[in-house]
């Protein structure tokens, strides 16, 4: 059974289809695609119409793999980001979609409406001054804009193309919309029932995924893969146990370019831990497995505590 209209921002031209155990799912070219359960979808239809355009930015966002009530809530309470961050998220985009010559071609339909929820706009006339006056003529992000001779429910601009200026600070911008959490590491078999117990199955539990880059599979040198990995994360775990060299460079490498960075010991290996780090809060965990439970929670809560709950299924396989 399929039904026209998001139960979220209310776009006509958006498809419901029911799926097995009672969820649905939702392809809307404003809040993108997602499944919901049926109480949820209720939830969502009865919301306020002056809150669904930001439940839609932040589904936008945090792409949740399902919309619980819970999460709903979470949307319900949240507020936007900076200015500066919602155009940065809508110079990503752009970069995306755009042509060879970075050019930007805003066609007639709904397919443009991504772009009030990537930009956190109320309205057309929010996504054409978030483009226009902050992009173009404050940032330089962008170099032309095309203005369109139709208002009202058609599209708000023509075209738009990127300058060198909007390219290169896509390229500076670390993390964005990641739901990776990057673990540095000692690669010491002895370190890794304490990764597979803890480690991962706590970012698991905060919406997140981890990336252990021994296993990863890839063809680079694996400096470069250290580096193109972080840059790719929304934070960084820290592991410090055994002091290795690598582990300091990438916490170090993550602070330079802004991340999150959650620090872990061994309450056993304190004595050595360098002077540069010694004013971090620490997570300190015990050698005794029987108590890895609490260390594990006390990861979570710092991630939370730091991010927020992540978008990603904790269950899911």
């Amino acid at each position: 059974m399929t039904e026209q209209g998001c139960p979220v921002c209310g776009l006509e031209s958006a498809q419901v289809t029911r799926e097995r155990l009672l969820n649905f799912s939702v392809s809307c070219h404003q809040c993108g695609e997602f499944l919901i359960p049926a109480d949820a979808l209720q939830n969502a239809k009865s919301g306020r119409q002056d809150e669904r355009w930001r439940v839609s930015a932040w589904i936008r966002q945090m792409q949740p793999d399902v919309l619980t009530s819970d999460l709903l809530d979470q949307a319900r309470q949240c507020r936007p980001p900076r200015l500066q961050q919602r155009a940065r998220r809508l110079l990503s985009a752009l970069a995306a979609n755009a042509d060879a010559k970075y050019t930007v071609v805003f066609e007639e339909g709904d397919q443009y409406k991504q772009y009030l929820a990537i930009g956190w706009c109320r309205d057309d006339e929010e996504l054409r001054f978030l483009i226009d006056q902050v992009m173009h003529v404050e940032y330089q992000w962008i170099g032309q804009v095309q203005e369109s001779q139709f208002m009202g429910s058609m599209v708000p601009l023509d075209s738009c193309s990127l300058s060198a200026k909007g390219l290169l600070e896509i390229e500076s911008t670390p993390g964005g919309d990641s739901k990776i959490g990057f673990c540095a590491m000692w690669f010491d078999e002895t370190l890794t029932p304490f990764y597979r117990e803890v480690i991962e199955p706590g970012v698991r539990a905060c919406g997140y995924d981890s990336l252990l880059l021994k296993d990863k599979e890839h063809n680079n040198n694996i400096d470069d893969e250290i580096i193109a990995s972080i840059r790719s994360a929304k934070f960084v775990i820290a592991e410090m146990t055994g002091h290795r060299g690598g582990v300091y460079f990438e916490a170090g490498f993550a602070h330079g370019l802004g991340l999150p960075v959650i620090y872990m010991l061994r309450d056993d290996d304190q004595e050595d831990i360098h002077f540069d780090v010694r004013q971090q809060n620490f997570i300190l965990w015990p050698s005794d497995p029987a108590k890895w439970p609490e260390a594990r929670k006390k990861l979570e809560n710092r991630i939370r505590a730091t991010l927020g709950q992540g978008p990603l299924d904790p269950h899911r396989t």
